[in-house]
């Protein structure tokens, strides 16, 4: 018999049970020394996204001592919501000491005290920069009433004097009566400089009593620098009539007496406008820059270190209820929002994105296109403007250097349509738009400003013409074959049916690009193929992006116009659609559809799809498993990932927790493929055979 048979019950379960006490004893002291946390949600709930994981590493590059502040109600917050965002917290919280986590419910009594001493710690943190502007303001405002007491005590004497020799005239003149109502007195315009003066120390003084203790320069520089260059225009105006009337010579009495108004009124003139334009130009401090959210008691806040600056997120709505699959999306949000406001206070220099495009007005803030790409954007502290060339020759970093100083400057392109008609008298068709926006690349080029080009289909080519808008990829070993869009068959119970959508899953991470979509399906809309034209000795790198395998009836296609003007609802309806033709159609699949390209500092990204980063594709969102997630999730992380590599900052390439919302199967390779049958046919019989050989010998 064994020596288990010989032990009593007894025995037995006491043995069992020390053993299952030494295991919790050992599995105890292990968690305590290693923190190691296991995530098996299928959506990755409990563990931090690439992104957010980034910005807290950059944030312990920089030495630490950055804060998250969540300040809310918790009665008034929806309570799933709630433990969501409290579940990200946790996350940052355990990621190290790098970041701070603090939870503030305004709606308790104690929460309201810890949220004055958080308000009282933030303006002392900004103390110095703010009495600075405090002072500065003081000093402008003390001009302003000097300046008031000048205009009445001298400039109004000086000009009534000359109005009194002009207005005896028994017979005035046009221009004797234009010059007598530019002499005449305004009495009210001193008063307002000094009520200007009395509303801008009312702002720089905290409010008392209710409310919180927040002096506000910047609500009271604007009231000065608005006042301040107004009276500079009109003193600007004064001093020139003053100066035309006193050489006009036809009162010689009073142009004498004129003569002198102009000489005086320009270091006055200058003072006022050069103190407003110093106005306008204070940076707004920190605790300023999220006064909002201080002053409602629901904001998100990440803080950085002393010196360093402080951001804000709507915790409002993120805790505000809503339906099943809102809050279940939640999580992700929160993580972007958290890793958003981090990332901008560790990389301050955040790019500059700059649509252009070959429309003769401007949409991008108007219209239903963009909204949501941008406003994902400016989450990550990257400002959008846009640049249209048949509009304006000049494009943003040649003409708005106040706005964009030294950041880095990236101009996302899309491509006209070129078969397009004029619709107005004044509009120009799309052949002679894609040529003015063909002309607008060449000329960014040559500035050496990195570019994301996104190519339309072109009927340029079908006449034996370039398409201008893909001419600058010459420059990088490549050209765009979009006379011939790849189009695919699809039949159907109804039919067959041409499709110009189609979806990629890439596999590759040889690239950050690359890295940050690797297996997230990205979705394109008339693709276009690209092909290199390199030798290998110009100096130039090609990167492949995206490569279109060849589906089942997959072809470029040469006669596609008709279906181009087809609207998109009416297309499985039109008669005789495409079909390959051998003799003038192409099927040499694999095709190339996006590249990123370098030739020395220059940089480029180019796909071969104008619309993939549009809000109706790029953030369509279906419900997967009780959540809203976006349909192709890999078009959005291709968009960000671009412009951050366009922008020589790379090392904030990561995928976003929304891209990992949803479980998702990556294709499978054909060696991982083969390598899961053979150990499906062989590998399950030949283990049922060692695990009987091992019993066989256990049992003897």
């Amino acid at each position: 018999m064994s020596v288990l048979r010989r032990l009593g019950p007894a025995s037995l379960t006491g043995a069992t049970v020390l053993a299952v006490v030494a295991v919790a004893v050992v599995a105890a002291m292990l968690g305590a020394r290693f923190d190691a946390r296991l995530d098996l949600t299928a959506a990755g709930d409990q563990s931090l996204a690439p992104r957010l994981s980034g910005a807290i590493g950059r944030a312990t590059q920089a030495g630490g001592g950055f804060e998250i502040v969540l300040v809310a109600d918790r009665r008034a917050a929806d309570p799933q919501a709630w433990r969501a965002v409290g579940d990200v917290l946790d996350l940052v919280a355990r990621a190290g000491d790098a970041v701070r986590v603090t939870r503030i419910d305004a709606g308790s009594p104690t929460g309201i005290d810890e949220y004055r001493r958080l308000v009282d710690r933030l303006v002392e943190r900004d103390r110095p920069e703010l009495e600075l502007q405090a002072a500065r303001i003081a000093e402008a405002g003390a001009f302003a009433v000097e300046l008031a007491d000048w205009l009445e005590g001298t400039l109004a004497p000086a000009r009534a004097h000359v109005a009194s020799l002009i207005e005896p005239r028994p017979t005035p003149t046009p221009t004797t009566a234009a010059f007598r109502g530019a002499f005449r007195p305004r009495p009210l315009a001193a008063r307002q400089r000094r009520d200007a003066a009395r509303r801008a120390a009312a702002a720089l003084a905290p409010p008392q009593g209710g409310g919180i203790a927040l002096p506000r320069p910047d609500e009271a520089a604007p009231i000065l620098a608005d006042a301040l260059a107004e009276r500079a225009g009109e003193l600007a105006a004064i001093a020139q009539e003053s100066a035309r009337f006193a050489v006009g010579g036809s009162l010689p009495g009073a142009a004498d007496a004129a003569r002198p108004i102009a000489p005086a009124i320009a270091p006055h003139r200058d003072r006022a406008a050069s103190t407003a334009d110093a106005l306008r130009r204070l940076p707004r401090p920190g605790v300023l820059r999220v006064a909002g959210a201080l002053e409602s008691a629901e904001a998100l806040l990440a803080i950085g270190p002393p010196g360093g600056g402080i951001a804000a997120v709507d915790a409002a709505s993120l805790l505000a209820p809503g339906d099943t699959a809102v809050r279940a999306d939640t999580r992700a949000r929160a993580q972007e929002l958290v890793a958003g406001a981090l990332a901008a206070l560790v990389e301050p220099a955040r790019p500059v994105v700059v649509i252009v495009h070959g429309e003769a007005t401007r949409f991008t803030r108007t219209l239903p296109v963009f909204t949501h790409a941008i406003e994902r954007l400016e989450r990550r502290g990257i400002d959008v403007l846009e640049w249209a060339p048949v509009l304006e020759p000049d494009p943003p970093h040649a003409t708005d250097r106040d706005r964009i100083g030294s950041r880095p400057v990236v101009y996302v392109v899309i491509s006209p349509d070129s078969s397009a008609s004029s619709r107005t008298p004044a509009d120009k068709p799309g052949a002679e738009r894609a040529a003015t926006l063909g002309r607008a690349l060449e000329r960014l080029a040559d500035d050496g400003m990195p570019i994301l080009l996104s190519l339309n289909p072109s009927v340029m080519p079908t006449y034996g013409q370039p398409d201008p808008v893909a001419a600058v990829l010459a420059r990088f070993g490549l050209e765009a074959l979009s006379g011939t869009p790849i189009l695919r068959d699809e039949p159907l119970p109804t039919g067959r049916v041409v499709l110009t959508d189609h979806l990629i899953i890439p596999t590759a991470a040889d690239h950050p690009i690359s890295a940050a979509v690797r297996n997230l399906g990205i979705a394109l809309v008339w693709p276009v193929a690209l092909r290199r034209t390199d030798d290998g000795s110009v100096g130039v790198t090609i990167h492949e992006l995206l490569r279109l395998d060849a589906e089942r009836g997959a072809w470029r296609e040469s006669q596609w116009l008709r279906l181009w003007q087809t609207p998109r609802a009416q297309r499985p309806y039109l008669p005789d659609p495409p079909a390959f033709d051998e003799a003038r159609d192409h099927r040499d699949a694999p095709w190339l559809v996006a590249a990123a390209c370098e030739r020395g500092p220059l940089r480029l990204v180019v796909v071969g799809s104008n619309n993939w980063h549009v809000d109706q594709v790029a953030f369509e969102r279906r419900e997967a498993e009780g959540r809203l997630v976006p349909a192709y999730p890999g078009n959005a992380e291709l968009l960000e990932a671009s412009i951050w590599w366009l922008a020589g900052q790379e090392s904030l390439i990561a995928r976003s927790a929304e891209a990992g919302s949803t479980p998702r199967i990556r294709p499978l390779a054909d060696g991982d493929l083969l390598a899961l049958r053979w150990a499906l046919a062989g590998g399950l019989p030949l283990l049922v055979l060692i695990l009987g050989a091992v019993w066989r010998g256990v049992r003897g």
